[in-house]
């Protein structure tokens, strides 16, 4: 999420990486205000989900459940007809990380680490 973060809140600025920002991603990118708003709002979402991982708040359950989600989001644009062989092979990582959390969460292992009372 860390590597995915920065591309997303610049973008939202309209300010694209080389070689490997949106554009080279996906054919079918451009950078309106609508896309712009879209990604800080998404940074905003991955900054909330990443610190929830970080600080141990979110469970096995909701890790994984998201990403089932986000893989079949992935997965239909990896499929699609405007997804470049370098965007598909970026958002690989998450597939993985939905293979491991779901292979655990079968298991039945994984509990929240710091789990806080009120």
């Amino acid at each position: 999420m860390i590597g995915f973060l920065p591309m997303y809140l610049l973008g939202g600025f309209g300010i694209e990486f080389p070689v490997i920002g949106f554009p080279e991603l996906d054919t079918s990118y451009t950078s309106s205000g609508w896309v712009q708003i879209s990604h800080l709002m998404t940074g905003c979402l991955m900054i909330g989900a990443a610190l929830s991982e970080i600080r141990g708040e979110m469970s096995l359950a909701t890790f994984t459940h998201y990403h089932w989600a986000l893989s079949l989001a992935l997965l239909k644009w990896q499929l699609g007809p405007t997804s470049t062989t370098l965007g598909s092979a970026m958002f690989l990582l998450p597939h993985f990380f939905t293979l491991w959390s779901t292979a655990m969460y079968v298991e039945g292992k994984g509990e929240t680490k710091n789990k806080k009372t009120r």
